[in-house]
């Protein structure tokens, strides 16, 4: 009975660990394109804990998708609530050594989830980029 007690309590365990980890997560670290046209790029929704009036992000690299000489440095953020900006627009870049703090506007502290979106800093060049954000 015991053993049986411990196979239960482990499985629930494991199940959860495994499907609670992407509902949870509140940073995450992602390489994507960012596309010519400056368009946004929206990433997934990740979950907030409410404790700090800021989210945060980071660029570690920014390198041209199609090869050649790699003179990009920056890509532009923003927090949203779907299409919706509740950030303002900040620049970040690769040879910045700190996560970039970005104030939340008034009214939309309470938000359990916030996605984030990124574009490339000039209009005519496609990117990948390798991003940290964080919802806190």
């Amino acid at each position: 009975m015991k053993m049986k007690l411990y196979k239960i309590a482990s499985t629930v365990l494991v199940i959860a660990m495994l499907f609670g980890n992407e509902v949870l997560a509140a940073s995450r670290r992602d390489t994507f394109t960012v596309a010519h046209g400056q368009r946004w790029n929206y990433r997934p929704n990740l979950s907030r804990g409410g404790n700090y009036n800021n989210i945060l992000a980071r660029t570690y690299a920014v390198y041209p998708t199609g090869g050649g000489a790699d003179n990009y440095k920056r890509v532009q953020v923003k927090g949203c609530m779907g299409t919706v900006g509740i950030t303002d627009t900040y620049v970040l870049n690769e040879e910045d050594d700190n996560n970039k703090p970005m104030p939340i506007y008034n009214g939309y502290m309470n938000q359990s989830s916030i996605c984030f979106a990124f574009r490339g800093n000039a209009y005519d060049h496609e990117a990948r980029t390798d991003c940290y954000y964080d919802a806190r």
